[in-house]
């Protein structure tokens, strides 16, 4: 049987974002690296072993608070030995997760393990909510509901998720996700936390795998993303889009502190 120490456990590669943002080219981006993201990847490329995981405690976080449960970041390193006993991870590999609801629980995770390092990946809002629903967004998902609610107090909507089309729920998710992530990345710094622009990972992906490899202090490698981008995808929605204003409005604030402005 592996033995995993402690140190080994304490440095995960902690890859996130919101939902619906391109975080499967960022969980491609880690692999080119050789970052062990688990066993079982879905079609999006998340870690699917840390659900179990990550969406129990971020609810119980969003609800009752983990104030009275003592025991939960010891069962994350106890969860962590066992993706790295179990799977395929050699000793010497950088290790970690993808998934984009770990956006939820950054605070804890960096508590639970000390030497994380955090990748987020942000992308427009408008290019974000504009498009599908991420499953943080839809009320008939436990995580989605208890995100949404939160979400709307955090904005001060005095109003029912379930009437709101989709694209204000995508924003209010989006807003209050990326939010409490950019206002905990000074307590991590420049050491534990590094935000790569999805639009950078389409237009200069060489430049971004280069940014991650001096993040995780590995030597560069010649990235093959470019192979894989579809900017099909890139956008959904056209210039006379009514929603687009709206969504503005309500992601503004947080989208202009990461340097984003409303498309001429």
């Amino acid at each position: 049987m592996k033995h995993i120490s402690q140190e080994v456990l304490a440095r995960p590669v902690v890859a996130t974002g919101r939902g619906g943002s391109g975080t499967r080219l960022l969980s491609l981006a880690l692999q080119e690296h050789g970052v062990f993201l688990g066993q079982h990847l879905n079609e999006s490329k998340d870690s699917i072993e840390w659900v179990d995981r990550i969406h129990p405690l971020a609810i119980k976080k969003l609800t009752d608070g983990l104030a009275q449960d003592t025991d939960w970041p010891q069962h994350l390193i106890q969860f962590a030995n066992y993706v790295l006993t179990e799977g395929d991870w050699q000793a010497g590999q950088s290790w970690g997760w993808k998934l984009p609801e770990t956006m939820l629980v950054i605070p804890e995770i960096a508590h639970a393990f000390s030497d994380a390092k955090i990748v987020h990946l942000i992308r427009h809002p408008l290019d974000t909510c504009l498009r599908r629903t991420h499953v943080t967004s839809r009320m008939n998902s436990s995580i989605g509901r208890v995100t949404l609610l939160a979400a709307y107090q955090w904005l001060n909507w005095n109003r029912d998720p379930d009437t709101d089309d989709d694209y204000l729920r995508n924003a209010a998710s989006w807003v209050f996700q990326v939010d409490r992530v950019v206002q905990f990345r000074k307590t991590l710094g420049n050491e534990r936390y590094v935000e790569i622009k999805y639009e950078d990972l389409c237009t200069n992906p060489q430049t971004v795998s280069d940014q991650i490899a001096a993040f995780l202090g590995q030597p560069t490698v010649s990235s093959k993303l470019m192979q894989r981008i579809d900017n099909a995808r890139r956008r959904k929605w056209v210039q006379n889009d009514e929603r687009a204003a709206k969504v503005w409005s309500i992601c503004e604030n947080t989208a202009t502190v990461l340097g984003y402005r409303y498309p001429d």
